[in-house]
């Protein structure tokens, strides 16, 4: 009994220990001088097109608008090492200011475009380790405030939602690191999904989705 016991407090002690280990962050921003002059702004569908879908700072965003107020979320997704696929990432939970964090709102005024600034904890990748990023952005409806829930939404044809390319980070922040802001980040859009039954029904994934926006 004795060393059953010992057995199941070794095993939860280590389980702990992982737990406290996995905790790397993000500055998770795009209003930062890291990006002047090019900010990576976020815009609202299209009006004339509300399913056209851009990423990169060379495209006309001209016609849609900057994403502003609480009725828009940004979050970010995370797998450790490197050169992840979009498939493998899985969203971060909690902030340095909320620890059950799942989304950040937009800014409003002349800070329309960017999210609200805060550092984001990534319970899935240890702490200064490498690791793999991407950013989404979505309506939310008043009800869709995580993105496993606001992913199906926009599956399912109810919001307009994007999804980044990834992106590396050789090393996240930690004890003795700060948190890096994301490099490389451009603007983008978020859009409705073309005949959503479409996906819903072939059970696409992640990747699929992104190969459709980058072809626009």
């Amino acid at each position: 009994m004795k060393l059953i016991k010992s057995v199941a407090f070794t095993g939860l002690i280590v389980s702990l220990s992982g737990l406290l280990f996995a905790q790397g962050s993000i500055d998770f921003r795009n209003l930062s001088a890291n990006y002047k002059p090019n900010y990576p702004y976020v815009y609202g569908p299209f009006p004339d097109n509300p399913t056209k879908g851009l990423y990169g700072n060379d495209k006309d965003y001209t016609g849609a608008p900057l994403l502003e107020g609480t009725g828009y979320c940004a979050w970010l997704l995370a797998a450790p090492g490197l050169n992840r696929s979009l498939n493998d990432l899985a969203p971060a939970f909690g902030t340095a200011d909320d620890p059950n964090a799942t989304y950040q709102p937009f800014n409003t005024g002349v800070k329309a475009g960017f999210w609200v600034s805060t550092t984001v904890i990534m319970t899935n990748v240890a702490k200064e380790s490498p690791c793999t990023v991407a950013v989404v952005a979505w309506e939310n409806k008043g009800k869709y405030y995580t993105w496993g829930e606001a992913y199906q939404a926009w599956l399912n044809g109810e919001i307009a939602a994007a999804i980044t390319p990834t992106f590396n980070i050789e090393q996240c922040g930690g004890d003795f690191v700060l948190p890096p802001v994301i490099p490389g980040l451009q603007k983008f859009n978020i859009y409705y999904i073309p005949e959503p039954g479409v996906y819903v029904l072939g059970g696409l994934a992640l990747a699929a989705v992104w190969v459709f926006r980058k072809r626009n």
